[in-house]
């Protein structure tokens, strides 16, 4: 009964978040950071460019209200 309530909420919040991960995750993985930036194409390297990422949306959604204070919150 609760799941049915409260999970079409829920599945939209996921839905959001999964797509802004996605898309987080598709902006670290571009060629341009090994090839021309020399970060090096190595699971660490990987790692820090998406470590990278992340914090520079948490960043920019920090100071914003309304949905996007909530994904904020999710990262």
């Amino acid at each position: 009964m609760f799941q049915r309530l409260f999970g079409r909420e829920r599945n939209a919040n996921r839905a959001i978040t999964d797509a802004l991960y996605a898309q987080i995750v598709a902006a670290a993985r571009q060629t341009v950071f090994y090839s021309d930036w020399n970060v090096p194409d190595t699971p660490l390297g990987r790692f820090e460019m998406l470590s990278l990422h992340i914090y520079l949306v948490q960043h920019r959604l920090h100071g914003e209200r309304g949905v996007a204070a909530e994904v904020a919150q999710v990262l």
